[in-house]
C-alpha cells in the first residue's frame, strides 16, 4: 500500500484523494457541503498542496469503533486517512528528500507552510473526522476580533508539524448528534485540558445519556437534551453555568459570549435552525447546537465565529435583525444569527439559513462555582449609580467640555497567579497590599475604564458561593479617577437600593463594604509607627545556643516605667545596650556581648526598627537604627527612629528631655591635625545625594583642621 500521496491543492484533486482513500463515490464528495466549505476555506489560506497519508490510527475514531462499529456485520474498518495542507508547492521527490537526508531546509519550509489536516474516517458519507486548520491572519491582526485556538502537534513520518487551531469534526449520525460533537469541540478548546484526555464522542454520548431519566444508551443517537449535555460536562468533572437567552437583546448577547471567550472559555449555543426557501420563507428544520470559538465585535460586523459540524469549522454568523430576513419577530425575539457561506471566488452568499439562539452552556473550572451574570449584574449597577451621579451634578452631555468620561467595562475569569504576575510588571496604586493578599485561584475580572484611560479592577472570589461576601479586592490603576467613581457609589451604602437590583443576583454590597476605608487596627499602627515586620537577616550560633539556655538579660516595656533611663536599667554595665520594636510593639532593651546582637533580645523573632542606646559623656542617651539585621532595609528608616524616640520617651518619662537621634545614613570623615591636639573630636555629617545637609556633632572649639585626606563610611 502506498504510503503518501501528493496533489497540487484544487476542489478536484482534494475530492479525489478523498476518494483513494476508501473509494467512496466521487460526485457525493465534490458535492458535500462540508468539503466545499474546507476547500474555500484553504483557498482563502493559499493553499498550494495536499499530502495524504493513507494508513493512519485516529485515537477518536478507534474508541468509536470499538463501541459500535467492530460489531457491524460489514467491516469498515479501525484505520483512517489523513490529509495534510501546505502553503507551499511540494511533490513526492520533495518529501523523499526531506525524510530520506533529514534536509533542515526543506523541513523547516514544511513546517513554516504548514495549514493543518483532515482525518478521513472509513464511513460512508460522514467521513469527516478530527480536522484541525490554521485560522485566519484576520483573527490575529484585527484588534476586534477574539479566536480561541490551542496548538496541535503532528508527527508526520519523522517531522514534527504544529498548527494553532481547535479540533472540529461532522457527526456520524449513530454515536454522536450535533450536540455531542459540540461538546466534543468545546472539551477540546478548554485551555487546561490536554487533547489526548479529551473522550471520543462514543464516550460523550454514553456519559450523557446514562443517568437521565427516560433517557437511552442505545445507538444510534439522534441528538442530546441540554440536561443530557450538562450530564455529559458532570462526568468530565467540569462546572457548567447554563443561561437562558430567548429574552436576551443582541447586545447583552455578544457581551455574554465576549466575556466567556476572552476568559478562554468555549460556549456551547443551542437554538432552532430556519431555512430560507427560494420565496424567502423560513422554515423550521429542527434544533441544534454549535461550539461558539470567537467573535467580532467591530460596530459593523458584529458575529460570532462557530464549529459547525454542518458547514464546517470556524464558520462566521453574524448577528442581525430578524425583521431583515422575516416579517415580525420570533416568541418576541427581535434578532438572529445569520449562516452565510463563501462561493468559489471568496465572495459571500446570499444568507441561508438562520439560527434562534434559547440556551448558552458554559463548560468552566470545577471549582468556578459563581456564574458571570452575577458580576455583570454588580458592573451594570456600578454604571447606574454613576450616571445618576452625573445628572444630579449636572453635567450636560458627553460632549461637555467637563465630563470625566464614560464608564465601561469587561469581564474575563483568571488565574490569580496570573493576575499578580501581570500587575508586578504595571503602575498599580496598590500593589503591595493586591500582592501579598491571599485570594482564591479562580477570580472573576471586571475591569473599568473611564474614558480610554483604565481605571480599576474588582476581582471576584469565583469559587464564593452567591449569597457570600464575593468582593475580593481592588487593583486601582489611577487613583484620582477610582476616588471620583468611589464617591458615586459610597452614598449607596447602608441602604439596600443597589442589592436590591437583578432581583438581589449581584454582589452590590460586598463591592460597597470593600470600598469603605478599612479603620487603622493595631498591627496597621505599629506598621505605620516602627515598619513592617522583618525576620533577622541571619542568626548567628552564639545566639541559637543564648537563646535556647535561655540565658537572655533584657527588659520588655508595653507601657511606662515611670522612671529614667539610669534610674531603671539595672544592668552591670551601660555601655554596648542595643534595642528593637517588638512584633507587638513593645520596647526591647538588652546588652550586646561577643556574638550577641540584636536577635538574643528578640528571642530570635521577627521585629520592627532595632538600632543602638548609646550614653554620651555629655549626658545625653542617644539612638539610631544602627541595625544590619533589622533596620537594613527600611526606606524610611529615619522617619520609624522618630517615631521610636517618642516610644523612648514615654516609656521612660523622666529622661524625655534627654534622649536624641542619630539618623544614617551618614559618613564619619577622617581630619588630619597639623599639630597635636589634647582633645579627641569627631566630626558626623549627613549626605544626602552626595551634598552635605547638617553637621550632627562636633567636640573640637577650634578650626584646627586640614582638608579632607579620607573617608570612612560607618
Amino acid at each position: 500500500m502506498f504510503p503518501y500521496l501528493v496533489c497540487q491543492f484544487s476542489r478536484m484533486t482534494l475530492s479525489n484523494l478523498v476518494k483513494e482513500c476508501f473509494g467512496s463515490s466521487f460526485p457525493d464528495i465534490n458535492t458535500k457541503s462540508q468539503i466545499n466549505y474546507i476547500f474555500n476555506y484553504l483557498k482563502d489560506l493559499k493553499a498550494e498542496s495536499i499530502l495524504l497519508e493513507s494508513d493512519y490510527i485516529d485515537k477518536d475514531f478507534l474508541e468509536d469503533y470499538s463501541k459500535y462499529y467492530v460489531k457491524c456485520f460489514r467491516d469498515y474498518g479501525s484505520r483512517c486517512a489523513r490529509i495534510h495542507f501546505f502553503s507551499t508547492e511540494i511533490d513526492h521527490s520533495y518529501i523523499d528528500k526531506a525524510i530520506t537526508y533529514g534536509d533542515s531546509e526543506k523541513i523547516e519550509r514544511l513546517k513554516t507552510s504548514y495549514l493543518g489536516f483532515m482525518v478521513i474516517k472509513p464511513l460512508p458519507k460522514t467521513f469527516i473526522g478530527k480536522t484541525c486548520l490554521k485560522v485566519y491572519p484576520a483573527f490575529i491582526d484585527d484588534p476586534n476580533r477574539v479566536i480561541l485556538t490551542k496548538a496541535y502537534n503532528i508527527n508526520l513520518f519523522g517531522i514534527s508539524l504544529d498548527v494553532n487551531s481547535i479540533a472540529f469534526q461532522e457527526q456520524d449520525r449513530v454515536l454522536s448528534a450535533c450536540a455531542t460533537t459540540a461538546i466534543w469541540s468545546s472539551l477540546h478548546a478548554l485551555s487546561w485540558k490536554n487533547v489526548r484526555d479529551v473522550p471520543s464522542c462514543g464516550d460523550i454520548t454514553v456519559s450523557a445519556i446514562n443517568h437521565i431519566k427516560d433517557s437511552t444508551n442505545s445507538f444510534p443517537n439522534n441528538g442530546l437534551t441540554n440536561k443530557q449535555i450538562l450530564r455529559a460536562l458532570d462526568v468530565e468533572n467540569l462546572r457548567h453555568h447554563r443561561i437562558d437567552v430567548k429574552s436576551m437583546s443582541d447586545k447583552d448577547f455578544l457581551r455574554v459570549v465576549r466575556f466567556h471567550l476572552d476568559s478562554d472559555l468555549p460556549v456551547i449555543l443551542g437554538g432552532r435552525v430556519f431555512e430560507k426557501d427560494k420565496k424567502n420563507c423560513l422554515r423550521d428544520i429542527g434544533g441544534h447546537a454549535v461550539t461558539v470559538l470567537g467573535y467580532n465585535n467591530s460596530a459593523d460586523r458584529r458575529s460570532i465565529y462557530i464549529h459547525d459540524d454542518r458547514i464546517g469549522p470556524f464558520a462566521r454568523a453574524a448577528i442581525e435583525a430578524l425583521s431583515e430576513h422575516k416579517s415580525g419577530d420570533y416568541l418576541g425575539k427581535g434578532w438572529c444569527l445569520v449562516l452565510q457561506e463563501k462561493d468559489g471566488d471568496s465572495n459571500w452568499k446570499a444568507p441561508h439559513q438562520i439560527i434562534i439562539t434559547e440556551s448558552l452552556i458554559i463548560p468552566s473550572y470545577k471549582k468556578s462555582r459563581i456564574p458571570e451574570f452575577y458580576v455583570r449584574n454588580t458592573c451594570e449597577c456600578i454604571l447606574e449609580a454613576y450616571k445618576s451621579y452625573l445628572d444630579v451634578q449636572g453635567f450636560d452631555g458627553s460632549k461637555a467640555a467637563d465630563y470625566p468620561g464614560d464608564l465601561t467595562y469587561k469581564i474575563k475569569i483568571e488565574n490569580i497567579s496570573e493576575i499578580k504576575k501581570r500587575i508586578i510588571e504595571l503602575d498599580v496604586f496598590n500593589k503591595k497590599d493586591v500582592l501579598f493578599k491571599s485570594l482564591a485561584r479562580f477570580q472573576w475580572v471586571a475591569s473599568f475604564r473611564l474614558g480610554d484611560e483604565k481605571v480599576f479592577d474588582i476581582l471576584f472570589d469565583a469559587t464564593d458561593i452567591p449569597q457570600g461576601d464575593a468582593v475580593s479586592t481592588l487593583i486601582i490603576y489611577e487613583s484620582e479617577n477610582f476616588n471620583f467613581v468611589r464617591d458615586t457609589l459610597i452614598p449607596y451604602c447602608d441602604k439596600g437600593i443597589l442589592e436590591e437590583r437583578f432581583n438581589g443576583d449581584n454582589f452590590c454590597g460586598s463591592l460597597l463594604r470593600n470600598l469603605r476605608a478599612e479603620p487603622k487596627n493595631h498591627q496597621s499602627y505599629l506598621n505605620e509607627e516602627y515598619g513592617e515586620l522583618r525576620a533577622p537577616k541571619y542568626i548567628t550560633e552564639k545566639e541559637a545556643q543564648h537563646h535556647a539556655e535561655d540565658g537572655n538579660n533584657i527588659k520588655v516595656y508595653f507601657g511606662s516605667s515611670g522612671k529614667s533611663i539610669n534610674d531603671e536599667l539595672d544592668f552591670a554595665s551601660l555601655e554596648k545596650l542595643i534595642w528593637a520594636i517588638s512584633h507587638e510593639g513593645a520596647l526591647i532593651i538588652g546588652q550586646e556581648g561577643d556574638g550577641l546582637g540584636h536577635p538574643s533580645i528578640t528571642g530570635m523573632k521577627p521585629a520592627r526598627i532595632a538600632g543602638d542606646l548609646i550614653w554620651s559623656e555629655y549626658g545625653k542617651w542617644k539612638i539610631n537604627s544602627k541595625s544590619g539585621r533589622y533596620s537594613g532595609d527600611y526606606p524610611d528608616a529615619n522617619t520609624l527612629l522618630a517615631n521610636a524616640l517618642n516610644k523612648f520617651q514615654d516609656v521612660f518619662p523622666g529622661s524625655r528631655d534627654n534622649i536624641e537621634i542619630v539618623t544614617f545614613p551618614y559618613q564619619s570623615i577622617l581630619f588630619k591635625l597639623e599639630e597635636p591636639h589634647p582633645i579627641p573630636f569627631s566630626l558626623s555629617i549627613f549626605k544626602k545625594g552626595g551634598k552635605i545637609m547638617s553637621i550632627n556633632e562636633v567636640s573640637i572649639d577650634e578650626p584646627l583642621l586640614s582638608p579632607v585626606l579620607s573617608k570612612r563610611v560607618s
